[in-house]
Order: structure tokens, then sequence, then C-alpha cells
């Protein structure tokens, strides 16, 4: 089946814009409830059964109005539709390249946090290579090497 939507910004717009409505309706079904579970009338009286089936009926209405599932198949629905295109729509950048600048400023920006635990990494590593050849070349500018 083709998708209703050809983007994410289409359905993720109809689930933003049903919002305000399902979380009312989601309230609504949590006071009727709160009415039925409170009420001190006898627990199957006429209108605590009211109430509970107004409650029960948002909820439903609520789930579906979420969903979208009176829709015929799920690629119709602004929900699914949404993760899809979110998924989709994520262009191919270029990979992610961790650089020593980047860990640098990272350390900068959080007030080097977390520099016990580099510290001692790094010591570690010293303590394994340190038995291995040495290049006064490459300690000169190490970042050069590679």
């Amino acid at each position: 089946m083709a998708h209703k939507y050809s983007n994410f910004a289409s359905p993720y717009a109809t689930l933003a814009g049903r919002f305000s409505g399902i979380k009312s309706d989601l309230g609504f079904a949590a006071t009727h409830a709160g009415l039925a579970r409170d009420s001190t009338s006898n627990p199957v009286s006429r209108s605590d059964f009211i109430w509970l089936i107004n409650a029960v009926d948002f909820l439903i209405e609520l789930i579906e109005s979420l969903g979208d599932f009176g829709e015929a198949s799920y690629d119709q629905s602004h929900l699914f539709e949404s993760i899809y295109w979110a998924y989709a729509d994520v262009p191919n950048g270029e990979p992610y390249v961790l650089t020593w600048k980047k860990i640098c400023e990272a350390w900068a920006v959080n007030d080097f946090e977390g520099r016990a635990v580099t510290i001692a990494f790094i010591d570690r590593m010293r303590e394994l290579i340190w038995d291995e050849p040495f290049s006064a070349q490459w300690a000169a500018k190490p970042e050069e090497e590679f």
C-alpha cells in the first residue's frame, strides 16, 4: 500500500495538532475514572457505572486518535508515518569522527568532568607502551603521525 504522507513534517504536524485534544480526552477519562473510584455509593450503582463507561470511552478515543487506528493500515497512520519518515528523512551525512580536538573541547566545555578516569586510562596506556620502541620525532608532534 502507498504511504499516506511523503515526509516527516506532514504526519508529525497532524500528530502535534491532535495533542491538545488527546490530552483533554485523557484528562476527561482520568476525571471520570476517579469519580467512579472515589464514589461512596454502591460500586455497581448506575451513576458510577456511567462514569466508568465515559472514562473507558474517552480512553478508547484517545488511543484511536493517537495511533490513527481508524485508517486501513499502518502506513496511513500519522503516528506510524511520523516514525517511518523520521527514520527515512535522516540525511546520510558524513560519519562522525572522534578527534583529539573534539575530546579536548568536550572536556573544556564540561569543566573537565571525568578527568580522573581519563588520566587513569592515559596512565594505563603509558604502562602498556612503556617497553615499546620510542621515536623522538613521533613524540614531538604525535598528532601529525596520524
